[in-house]
């Protein structure tokens, strides 16, 4: 008898935590769950990327695992800073003392500050 593979429904934002087979009545009950997140609001990440600078980047967000949505990034070649948006990376893990010293430079020569509490970029008074 040939195996039959057939691909669970993809919904956003969740995962497949659990599947079971009802062979009598001939369904699969699939139980889904919230995504974990890589990575928390307001990591500093070094990044690696697909045809790009690396950069470090304030993660906003990470709902996908290869993409993050920022509140601030730099690129290590250019010293380009952005704001907002988000970013695709090939690798990423926590930045070191001295990669996390980039970005909060780029802040500051752009008269900005990031806030650990309140997890936002402020101006500089």
């Amino acid at each position: 008898m040939p195996t039959i593979k057939i691909p669970f429904p993809i919904h956003q934002g969740l995962e497949v935590k659990n599947a079971t087979i009802d062979i009598e009545n001939g369904y699969t009950v699939v139980e889904y769950g919230e995504k974990e997140k890589k990575y928390q609001k307001g990591e500093i990440l070094f990044c690696t990327h697909h045809g790009l600078s690396e950069s470090i980047v304030i993660a906003d967000d990470s709902i996908f695992s290869c993409r993050i949505e920022v509140i601030a990034q730099v690129f290590m070649s250019t010293k380009y800073l952005f704001y907002g948006d988000y970013t695709s990376f090939k690798t990423a893990r926590k930045a070191t003392e001295s990669e996390r010293k980039i970005i909060f430079d780029a802040l500051s020569e752009d008269r900005k500050k990031w806030n650990e509490d309140t997890k936002k970029v402020e101006p500089i008074q």
